[in-house]
């Protein structure tokens, strides 16, 4: 019989399973070195005794730090709580934990930070949202700390194994087809940050979806925000105050200034 204190010990699980401690360590640690009949045995212990691992004897004994961080620079707070959200449960599944790292792409010292953040952390990985997944420099940052990441983008900047890509060019295009087929021929859209790519990848599917159409996309139709409600609400009462070319329609380039530009029109009584 197990005398088991108030914290039940990797001992404990390795005598009720009946293997050796080192086993018991191999299947927590995802080993194939161990048979999947031993490796269902132990799971099942540890789930019995509710057998939680010391994340740093844990860390001792595989040279990890069971760490990932998230590197973020975006003022969608939605997008990054999605993106936090995708990964804790990715983390959970795996016994890793998250470190979650705001910081601004135009600090004049951001390499140096996060250079910090990785080494004074011993970081395993990291997911770099965009805009800093853009700069290949803090790419470099990672690749040089022997920790491995994955950068989230609207272009291949890099190896597929690096990468999350997302296909913002086919969505918009999507969206400029479904607006010409309700009859819109006057179209605005609020643009993203000028040193965004994802920004530029919309405004170019955008705008080629449009031509597709035969409709020129004019540049009084186009006002410049910064993925920001605030720029969102500006953008689209930029857009709205001329009578004589006031659009139809506006395509905004991300929810939050999605958000504004129906405020604005709310404003100037305008149904959307």
């Amino acid at each position: 019989m197990i005398q088991r204190s108030n914290k039940t010990t990797i001992n404990d699980v390795a005598h009720l399973a009946g293997v050796s401690k080192k086993t018991v360590s191999r299947v927590i640690n995802r080993s194939p070195k161990v048979g999947d009949k031993t490796r269902e045995k132990v799971e099942q212990v540890i789930l019995k005794l509710n057998y939680t691992p010391d994340p740093q004897a844990r860390g001792l004994a595989s040279k990890k730090s069971f760490l990932l961080g998230l590197v973020y620079d975006n003022p969608n707070s939605a997008y990054v709580s999605d993106i936090q959200q995708g990964v804790l449960d990715q983390c959970r599944a795996e016994g890793y934990e998250l470190v979650v790292h705001p910081c601004d792409h135009r600090n004049i010292n951001l390499a140096a930070e996060l250079n910090r953040f990785t080494e004074r952390l011993k970081l395993d990985g990291a997911v770099l949202l965009p805009p800093l997944s853009e700069n290949a420099q803090l790419a470099n940052i990672f690749t040089n700390a022997s920790c491995q990441y994955v950068r989230i983008a609207s272009v291949q900047l890099d190896k597929p194994a690096h990468l999350v890509q997302t296909y913002d060019r086919l969505g918009v295009n999507q969206i400029a087809d479904h607006l010409v087929d309700l009859g819109h021929r006057q179209i605005g859209f609020i643009h993203g940050p000028k040193d965004s790519l994802s920004a530029m990848e919309r405004y170019e599917g955008f705008k080629n979806a449009l031509a597709a159409h035969n409709i020129k996309l004019s540049k009084k139709h186009v006002a410049w925000g910064a993925y920001t409600f605030e720029s969102g609400a500006a953008c689209a009462a930029q857009l709205l105050s001329n009578d004589d070319s006031r659009p139809t329609a506006i395509f905004a380039s991300n929810d939050e200034m999605a958000l504004g530009a129906m405020v604005a029109a709310a404003t100037l009584n305008i149904g959307v």
